[in-house]
């Protein structure tokens, strides 16, 4: 494997592994771009102590293409060249590495709380930095590092209304939960006028791989339009806010943020399928 080749769902798991084993506090985000992401991981990477902690092999692969981390013992390995390691793995063994379907069902019941650990600090992070910043240049820096703002042409933010509209923008790409912490005015008022949704509960993996699920389904009928799909869903699952299905709608036409097997295509009448 080379450096280049390193993929965001390879870093996520390298940077998973990472907070677990170091107890990085505050702990690597992972919803921030690849290269920031990839950035974080070589810094973290210093901190690793060969004799006492301990990472899987997939992810001493990662950190010694990523050039920041040997693993113990390898020493007698100096001398084997690129090729000759790459090519001791074989094509199902690089398969099952980069499969993201296999690697969730992989996930422990504690694993799954450190993914929510890390998820609420990384949501906590965004609001942070979201409030802290006012002047244009500072808003398109923060759209350019989280992947929620993916979609967001920020050229197009210009002048004395530019901060403005780029920030209306970003706050709708953002998840509810987190817009609500945000700016806490601007979220829909319940009919009673004395609560807010700021204290819903998260959903779980569970309920997040089921959503996931019932999108592909819905999109491999090839009859649905994007509305479509978003109302089912979130009549399904009303406690998942929309904005997070809007997320994965628009990841699933994108090849490097897609979560499903094949990417999504949307035809002249809005029609959505996947790409044969």
């Amino acid at each position: 494997m080379k450096k280049e080749d390193v993929t965001k769902t390879e870093l996520k798991k390298v940077a998973k592994e990472l907070n677990e084993q170091l107890g990085l506090e505050p702990p690597i985000l992972l919803g921030i771009k690849v290269e920031a992401l990839k950035k974080k991981v070589i810094e973290a990477a210093d901190l690793i102590d060969p004799e006492q902690d301990e990472f899987t092999d997939g992810v001493w692969d990662i950190l010694e293409a990523l050039e920041c981390a040997i693993r113990p013992g390898s020493d007698e390995d100096d001398d084997e060249s690129p090729e000759e390691a790459d090519a001791e793995d074989s094509p199902e063994e690089a398969d099952a590495e980069d499969s993201p379907e296999e690697a969730d069902t992989e996930d422990s019941p504690e694993e799954a709380d450190a993914d929510a650990a890390v998820e609420e600090a990384m949501e906590d992070t965004l609001v942070e930095d979201f409030k802290g910043v006012k002047k244009l240049a500072e808003l398109k820096t923060l759209a350019e590092e989280w992947e929620c703002f993916a979609n967001l042409d920020l050229d197009k933010y210009k002048g004395l209304s530019g901060p403005r509209e780029l920030r209306a923008d970003m706050l709708e790409c953002m998840p509810d939960d987190v817009r609500e912490q945000v700016e806490p005015k601007a979220a829909e008022k319940p009919a009673q006028g004395k609560k807010t949704t700021a204290g819903a509960v998260r959903p779980s993996s569970e309920q997040v791989k089921a959503r996931n699920a019932l999108i592909e389904k819905l999109i491999d009928a090839g009859k649905y339009t994007r509305a479509d799909i978003l109302e089912k869903v979130s009549a399904e699952y009303p406690d998942i806010s929309k904005s997070s299905i809007q997320t994965v709608l628009t990841d699933s036409k994108n090849e490097k943020y897609n979560k499903f097997s094949r990417l999504a295509v949307e035809d002249a009448n809005k029609i959505m399928s996947f790409k044969e």
